[in-house]
């Protein structure tokens, strides 16, 4: 398998099992998760890329459509993330709470799969 597929598959399962984890957390209302936080749309975004991953010659990188693509749904995953990531911020700022890792984590994950979906642009491995 291309080391990039790999990469974009990992991402995408690491940014699929943050969604879990705590995007705030307040004292009253508990801790907000990324699904109930609606960070999930960054994921199914992701999930374009992971899908070309696993289809396809997996020897080799992805042709140029799909390379653009795969770069596009990270870009858009990443950028949607960064928003939530703010409004989760803005979210503590405003009351007493606290950053929880999941958007972090999810960020970075979105993240991870733009930079392998990039490097997918390689036909052969090194």
């Amino acid at each position: 398998m291309h080391w990039s597929r790999l990469f974009i598959l990992v991402g995408a399962v690491v940014g699929a099992g943050a969604l879990a984890l705590p995007l705030v957390e307040f004292p009253v209302q508990g801790s907000i998760n990324g699904i109930e936080g609606d960070m999930w749309p960054a994921i199914a975004l992701v999930a374009v890329p992971a899908l070309a991953a696993v289809l396809g010659d997996r020897a080799e990188g992805f042709n140029r459509v799909t390379a653009l693509v795969a770069i596009s749904a990270s870009s858009l995953a990443l950028v949607f993330a960064a928003f939530k990531i703010a409004d989760a911020v803005r979210a503590t700022k405003d009351s007493v709470g606290s950053l929880g890792p999941g958007g972090w984590v999810v960020g970075g994950a979105c993240l991870v799969v733009l930079v392998a979906s990039v490097t997918a642009l390689t036909k052969r491995l090194a």
